[in-house]
């Protein structure tokens, strides 16, 4: 049951977002999913998404990178291309 429902969040009426997000917490932890991140028990702004690509290099972030990013709300731009 539970699994249906998280399908039918990270679902559009067309079908699967194929956009990627990167997410970010103020503590610099992070994770990467189909869709912007929302939780009832947090502030809409305590975890920052962002948009990237399937093949971005996540594992190449660095601490000052996810700062920046939880910061500014987008990715600096060396990390885009």
């Amino acid at each position: 049951m539970l699994r249906a429902a998280v399908r039918r969040a990270c679902s559009s009426a067309s079908g699967p977002s194929k956009q990627l997000y990167l997410h970010v917490a103020p503590d610099g932890d992070h994770w990467s999913g189909p869709g912007i991140f929302a939780a009832k028990h947090l502030s809409t702004d305590f975890i920052v998404s962002v948009p990237i690509r399937a093949d971005f290099p996540i594992e190449m972030l660095t601490e000052q990178d996810l700062t920046d990013i939880y910061d500014t709300k987008r990715l600096p731009p060396r990390l885009v291309s």
